[in-house]
């Protein structure tokens, strides 16, 4: 396993925070053997589980992207903004306030239920 390899990024943040992969597992909502793939070089999750992983840890989800051999980022284009910024309203920074003090199962129902709302939004509606 590459020491800068996604895996190796895994199990460090982890032994970092002093947690077992148990606990990991559980603050992820996965099975312990989900989590030990990844961890051990199995693959790299999709975004979806990298950014959820990012959360638990508090970290930016690029510290977890793997890098080429080139030093580039593997999958820069996924979590790179696809939108240019727009100011960041109060009511965001509350939001986002409340969200970061959050524990991490409930963060993940937040954005469940944020996933869901926007999936209703984009079905079309009958005429």
């Amino acid at each position: 396993m590459k020491s800068d390899s996604f895996a190796q990024r895994l199990r460090d943040l982890r032994i970092r925070q002093g947690w077992t992969q148990q606990e990991l597992a559980d603050r992820l909502h996965m099975k312990r053997s989900t989590y030990a793939y990844y961890e051990q070089g199995g693959g790299v999750p999709r975004i979806e589980l990298l950014h959820q992983i990012a959360e638990v840890f508090g970290i930016n989800i690029r510290a977890l992207l793997p890098k080429s051999d080139s030093g580039q980022e593997v999958f820069a284009d996924a979590a790179a903004p696809s939108a240019p910024a727009q100011p960041v309203t109060p009511t965001e920074e509350y939001l986002l306030r409340l969200f970061r003090s959050a524990d991490p199962a409930t963060r993940t129902r937040v954005l469940y239920l944020l996933r869901q709302k926007s999936k209703e939004e984009e079905k079309p509606h009958a005429e």
